[in-house]
């Protein structure tokens, strides 16, 4: 993930906290999911090994469950809330441990 991705995400996120705050008298809600890493196609490519991430019916599932919620930042269950809480408070370990696992899987690839 590059740190442009990274701060658009989190400007992302600040506007969607403030929108809510300024319209939750309105009984307006905004958004925005953060859903964890799905083992498909598209991720295929980040070089985390498929055993770390979730299972694509699972994380469908739990975001049809979100439908109708009011929080502002929305999770797909427990472990997604961990991993989100985590990744805010322990970043920069939460990267090397990422790159670390994606150099492992890469090399498992390779000597295959």
């Amino acid at each position: 993930m590059t740190s442009w991705s990274t701060s658009t995400k989190g400007a992302i996120e600040s506007l969607t906290r403030t929108l809510a705050l300024e319209y939750a008298s309105q009984g307006i809600a905004f958004n925005v999911i953060h859903p964890p890493l799905t083992r498909t196609p598209s991720a295929a490519g980040f070089g985390i090994p498929p055993e770390m991430m979730a299972d694509p019916e699972s994380v469908g599932r739990g975001l049809a469950n979100l439908i109708g919620k009011t929080n502002p930042v929305l999770t797909v269950g427990l472990v997604n809330s961990i991993q989100l809480w985590t990744a805010y408070h322990f970043r920069v370990q939460m990267g090397q441990m990422m790159a670390m696992l994606a150099h492992k899987a890469r090399n498992n690839q390779n000597s295959q």
